[in-house]
């Protein structure tokens, strides 16, 4: 699964350098009032960011989903501009927009400071297999429900294998999901322990069998010496079982998952 998204981005590519660039565009843009120059930056920013091969940093998400509340503002877009805002705040809490940029009483800083970034919560997505999740720049198993995010899958290797901006309840890239490994002890040693000890059971209930029977008076004379020695063999063979039952047992605790 891995390969299959890695194959679907394979005709492009992006750096955070070039998102950056993509950024200062749009700001600049937005600041020189110039509404459609603004929208083709952020749109080439949306595109950026599905070709990224680099884990965007915290601080250029937060910068990606503040241009993506102005964007939506722009065009009306009040639900997906609250979802962009509330993440941008949820990185940068305390960020203030530059007066060159949103002077004083701008109407768009009251949809910015209305974009709670504590409703919803967030919800847990399947730990993928052999790669991380991240999800606006730090890895993570937990997806924000009502705020926009940005998904980013890398390999073990460092490889970035998906990148893509979600809206509240758009679906996330697909990915292997790694299976879960199971817990507890190492099933053959516990299979060899009991059998061990079940083994050292038995032949310790036959040593006392015969232990019983070398004492007992209607026992023949001649019977006594083999009697004692199945008994000495016995009990000796009891005692090696258990032991096998206890080394067994504490290595299928040593080497069992947990």
């Amino acid at each position: 699964m891995l390969l299959l998204v890695a194959t679907a981005w394979a005709d492009c590519s992006a750096t955070t350098a070039d998102l950056q660039l993509t950024m200062e565009d749009a700001e600049a843009a937005f600041s020189a009032l110039d509404i459609a120059a603004f929208r083709a930056a952020t749109d080439k920013a949306n595109t950026d960011v599905r070709c990224l091969r680099e884990v965007a940093p915290r601080p250029m998400v937060a910068r990606l989903h503040r241009l993506e509340g102005l964007r939506w503002w722009a065009d009306s877009d009040f639900a997906r501009a609250h979802a962009s805002f509330a993440a941008a705040r949820a990185i940068e809490p305390g960020y203030a927009f530059p007066e060159a940029m949103v002077p004083a009483g701008h109407p768009v800083l009251v949809v910015y400071q209305e974009s709670d970034p504590a409703i919803g919560g967030e919800n847990p997505v399947p730990a993928p297999d052999q790669a991380v999740l991240w999800f606006d720049g730090r890895t993570s198993l937990d997806r924000p429900v009502t705020r926009a995010t940005l998904a980013q899958l890398v390999a073990d290797q460092g490889d970035v294998r998906a990148s893509a901006l979600l809206w509240p309840g758009e679906p996330l890239f697909p990915y292997q999901a790694a299976i879960p490994v199971k817990k507890g002890p190492n099933l053959p040693l516990t299979i060899a322990a009991a059998a061990s000890l079940a083994a050292g059971g038995v032949l310790l209930g036959l040593a006392a069998a015969d232990y019983d029977t070398f004492h007992d008076p209607s026992t023949p004379a001649g019977d006594l010496p083999g009697l004692q020695a199945s008994t000495n063999t016995l009990y000796f063979s009891a005692l090696g079982a258990g032991a096998l039952a206890v080394g067994t047992g504490v290595g299928a605790v040593v080497t069992g998952h947990w």
